[in-house]
């Protein structure tokens, strides 16, 4: 029996996934201040902070994914208008606005090797290329093989910077990764027999093209070898979660490869690549231990980053709706969660976060969330308060089976 039949044959999960809309005022931190420098042995400090505003000057929208270019240079947002917006990484300078799509956009990316070329997806069924030179729009993908476009939900390019890959909707029973030359506007292909449900991330490995991980609401990331020619060969691994998936990040360990998955659940699990196996969960429990606060229901994790000397860093935080809140920065410890950094400024820490970029170079951070605030921030101790204001940037199911396949 194949691994796709394998697949079709577990169950399916479900839950309820409503687990950050949480009503506290009890949350505080569960050591005193001096305590919690000790434990957090790094420092950072926020070098530079944006708000972003509407074209109409309105409230800000907020921010639902980050980006960073090749040279770590430039920054890209996404907002949730529907617009993009490129930024100076260095000082959060705004350099374009970009519109086009017209649905929610799901994704960025910079295509590797090139600060000029960024591609985005979106729920309106295209992923469009910008020249972040001029802000234009200078191709659109797009995949009709069904005689209608397919939502698209997330996008990654590979690191010779060649191929696309966007994740769909169910679309007609059916949840597919489409694949397209970055110089075609029609697709080379597609699968569609991996993944049961929307899928949630797609991301190539940094530095093997070939190399492929997905993420969906079913529960399964799937990692790939796209260079084989069928999607059942192509299929390296299936790794139950038992969860809704979020995000999912590559990272090397003297072992081989892994990695680190983020669930819909605030949950955080490692997986070694070699065995399929397991190797660390994290719950709400642990992150919120990590993080030394006391209400674990009001903590979460964002995302995962490696830095340049190997290690993985975890982006967490607590937040209720009354606006009591945290950022902080976790190390991952073999299978234990360690305290890296405090990421503090009561201005933007009360926003709930919902997108990091990271520079491996230089170690900063970028965040932005649902308060509609960027924020910069810089290894180093904090600068005196003149300097501080000095460096602010100026505000602006049941599966059926189809007569006729696509691909």
């Amino acid at each position: 029996m194949s691994r796709l039949q394998k697949l079709k044959q577990q169950k399916p999960i479900s839950m309820d996934l409503n687990c950050r809309d949480i009503e506290s005022e009890k949350d505080t931190d569960t050591v005193g201040y001096d305590v919690m420098q000790k434990d957090f042995p790094n420092e950072y400090h926020a070098a530079a902070y944006l708000g972003q505003l509407s074209d109409s000057g309105k409230k800000s929208n907020y921010i639902t994914h980050l980006a960073i270019s090749g040279s770590q240079s430039q920054l890209a947002a996404v907002c949730s208008d529907f617009s993009l917006s490129l930024f100076d990484w260095g000082t959060l300078k705004k350099l374009h606005s970009m519109r086009g799509h017209t649905d929610k956009v799901t994704g960025v990316r910079y295509v590797p090797g090139s600060d000029s070329v960024l591609v985005s997806s979106s729920l309106d069924g295209t992923v469009r290329q910008w020249d972040t030179r001029s802000g234009q729009m200078t191709m659109e993908h797009s995949d009709t093989t069904l005689q209608k476009r397919k939502p698209l939900t997330c996008v990654d390019v590979n690191a010779a910077g060649r191929f696309l890959c966007a994740g769909t909707e169910v679309v007609d029973q059916d949840a597919y990764l489409v694949f397209w030359d970055v110089r075609q506007p029609m697709p080379l292909g597609g699968y569609w027999e991996s993944h049961t449900d929307e899928l949630s991330t797609v991301r190539f490995h940094p530095t093997d093209s070939g190399a492929l991980a997905t993420g969906s609401t079913d529960g399964y990331v799937n990692v790939f070898d796209v260079t084989q020619t069928s999607e059942d060969d192509a299929l390296q691994a299936t790794l139950n979660t038992e969860s809704s998936v979020s995000s999912v990040t590559w990272y090397e360990r003297s072992d081989g490869r892994h990695l680190a998955v983020v669930l819909d659940t605030e949950e955080l699990q490692l997986w070694d690549l070699q065995e399929s196996e397991r190797t660390a969960q994290f719950g709400r429990q642990e992150v919120a231990q990590a993080i030394r606060r006391t209400m674990s229901e009001v903590c979460y994790v964002e995302s995962c980053h490696q830095t340049a000397e190997g290690d993985v860093l975890a982006v967490a935080g607590a937040t209720t709706k009354e606006g009591h809140g945290c950022l902080r920065l976790l190390r991952i410890d073999g299978d234990r969660l360690t305290p890296h950094a405090l990421l503090e400024d009561s201005e933007v820490t009360q926003q709930l976060v919902r997108a990091s970029a990271f520079s491996p170079a230089t170690g900063e951070l970028v965040t932005g969330g649902e308060g509609g605030m960027l924020t910069l921030w810089r290894p180093g101790a904090r600068p005196s308060s003149s300097q501080r204001r000095d460096a602010k940037a100026p505000t602006h199911k049941q599966r059926g089976k189809h007569k006729q396949k696509p691909y």
